[in-house]
């Protein structure tokens, strides 16, 4: 009898482990690429110093002669990194906004004290946001419930007010027509604010916002009620959504009206104003109740299954969803969310990941308060909640530092009418540097008490090492784990873990005794299945005989290593232990130093093989 363990890309942690049998159960800091999971890269200090507060916005953008220029928006300042050095470009005159998030509109809600006694909150009391854009070398920058400012190449240093734009306004963008956008902000006759006008300037024109036959300035006010969140470029059209909608702009190129706006969707608000990003022709956002969305031209918005949403909603911290901040990835065909948990604070600590190429989805646990993707800077940049600055995907560590990663599998449910024996294992990895611990637990059955034996350090180019020491255990449609965790160094390594044995009927007594015996034909447990498998070999006609099972071999597994260095999936690994299990199952479990709990859904069920890094 053979069974295959293959496990399908992506994390499936909303389900119990045995409902999700046969997928992954469990990771961090893992991404799934070309249907393997794979340690994400590392990342390097952009620069020594630090920003003045949590980033909220970031931009890279390049000046005429081609250098490279980053923008980094604060709840204090607006700063710019260029040519190594970090400056101040903050406006004069604009004061500190929040760094965090207290409430909303009505009772009940703001920070204790603001506002006047019995009367709601009139306005949102959320972090402040940048919205930043490039306008040819220069940077336009409109802080959230601020005007609009530019910031040149230059003498002077401060980011300077646009004369003429809207006093206020939610977001700012630029089209593709050279033209920007005021999104929530005063109407232009009433100068009232109004959370759904938006308003543009003229065609290549910062300083003309007034509406005239002889302007191409135009206003106009999106229907439905709500507020405007913000908004992303798609090609030559504009997406604007509001708390519990999606607008797309097109223009049109009439003089009377040269932009319209339709709604293309209801109930798929935007949860906050960096939380929607741009991958190819398609759209990707998170809405406030916390469902992940998509949205290509010609289409309808479409709800993105997340097997991962149910501990988002159970963890998010409270009154801190405008922090939640979407990024792409290109080189890995990515989008990541990151947002705010509450297990670590109110800052941006976690994020989920999804692969636009398979649709699987991961997560991590590095802190990342604002990220952009690659270009023109060669790797894509990232900020941290104490204002670090990081080169993400370069390297494979933490600043010179390791950093925890780990993945876990469900259980992989088999046959609960068979016995199986593991003995050892035989190691068959390529690329490894530094010790690989394995260790093997099993209970009888979910909820019962695991037997752990001693846990067993596999040494690069080591032949085989045996687990000796585990009491003889049963266990009823429960599962092996088998982790490999890899030194902090993270240098990739490939191999394959097949597993074989002998099943059969249900012995009398699964606790006797277990004796050794070899494998059919007389042979030790050996090296046997070329190229690349991952399959749990059974064999249908062995039989258990005195309660003695037969050999078990390896476990399926796939990790790439230091940003796809290797994939764990092409090699042998021939397990021989006296561990017996009536109806075997196989559960994995990856990850280096001791347990990270940063993503942890608690312990998980059945009979495990797990693999550490070792002390040398």
């Amino acid at each position: 009898m053979r069974f295959t363990l293959d496990p399908p890309p992506g994390l499936a942690a909303d389900d119990t482990s045995f409902a999700a049998a046969g997928r992954w159960a469990d990771g961090s800091n893992i991404r799934f690429w070309r249907g393997r999971p794979q340690v994400i890269g590392g990342w390097e200090r952009l620069h020594p110093g630090r920003l003045d507060g949590p980033c909220r916005g970031l931009l890279a953008w390049s000046d005429l002669s081609g250098g490279l220029i980053l923008g980094f928006g604060g709840p204090r300042r607006l700063e710019i990194w260029r040519g190594g050095e970090l400056a101040d470009a903050t406006p004069q005159g604009l004061a500190p906004g929040a760094a965090d998030g207290s409430g909303g509109r009505g009772y009940g809600t703001g920070a204790w004290g603001a506002g006047a006694w019995s009367e709601p909150s009139d306005g949102e009391l959320a972090p402040r946001t940048w919205s930043l854009a490039a306008w040819g070398e220069s940077l336009l920058a409109a802080p959230r419930d601020g005007g609009l400012y530019q910031w040149s190449p230059g003498p002077g240093g401060r980011a300077q007010p646009v004369s003429g734009a809207p006093a206020r306004m939610t977001a700012m963008l630029v089209s593709a027509t050279d033209q920007v956008f005021a999104l929530g902000c005063n109407e232009e006759v009433s100068g009232r604010f109004n959370p759904l006008c938006i308003r543009h300037g003229g065609v290549r024109r910062l300083d003309q916002w007034t509406t005239a036959p002889d302007t191409t300035a135009r206003e106009y006010v999106l229907p439905g009620g709500g507020r405007i969140v913000g908004g992303r470029t798609l090609g030559s059209h504009l997406l604007v959504w509001t708390t519990h909608a999606l607008f797309l702009g097109v223009f049109t190129g009439s003089p009377g009206q040269p932009w319209r706006f339709d709604r293309v969707g209801q109930a798929c608000g935007l949860i906050g104003p960096n939380a929607a990003t741009v991958s190819g022709q398609a759209a990707y956002w998170l809405g406030p109740d916390l469902q992940a969305w998509r949205y290509a031209l010609g289409g309808a918005p479409e709800p993105l299954s997340c097997p991962l949403r149910a501990d988002l909603a159970e963890s998010l911290a409270a009154g801190q969803g405008e922090k939640v901040f979407a990024s792409t990835l290109s080189a890995f065909s990515e989008v990541r969310f990151d947002y705010p948990d509450r297990r670590d604070g109110a800052e941006n600590s976690r994020c989920l990941v999804l692969s636009l190429a398979d649709g699987a989805w991961s997560r991590g646990a590095a802190p990342r308060t604002a990220m952009i993707d690659a270009g023109p800077a060669e790797h894509p940049v990232a900020t941290a909640p104490d204002g670090s600055m990081f080169w993400c995907e370069r390297g494979s560590s933490a600043d010179g530092a390791p950093f925890a990663w780990f993945l876990e599998s469900a259980d992989q449910v088999l046959d609960e009418d068979r016995t199986a024996l593991v003995r050892g294992v035989w190691p068959d990895l390529a690329g490894q540097q530094g010790p690989v611990v394995l260790e093997v637990s099993a209970r009888r059955t979910p909820q019962g008490p695991a037997r752990l034996a001693p846990a067993v350090a596999l040494a690069p180019g080591q032949a085989r090492a045996d687990l000796g020491g585990l009491p003889v255990v049963e266990m009823r449609r429960l599962g092996v784990q088998h982790l490999l965790e890899i030194p902090d160094h993270r240098i990739g390594i490939e191999g394959r873990a097949v597993m074989e044995g002998d099943a059969g009927a249900q012995a009398e007594d699964p606790f006797r005794a277990v004796r050794r015996r070899r494998l059919p034909g007389g042979g030790e447990a050996r090296h046997q299945l070329p190229g690349a498998v991952r399959d749990i070999h059974l064999p249908r006609h062995e039989r258990v005989v005195e309660g003695v099972a037969g050999e078990l071999i390896g476990a399926g597994a796939a990790i790439g290593l230091a940003g796809g260095l290797g994939d764990i999936g092409h090699g042998d690994a021939v397990a021989q232990h006296p561990l017996t299990a009536h109806g075997l199952g196989m559960r994995l479990h990856l990850r280096p130093g001791e347990r990270h709990s940063g993503c942890g859904r608690g312990t998980r069920q059945g009979q495990k093989i797990t693999a550490r890094e070792g002390v040398g």
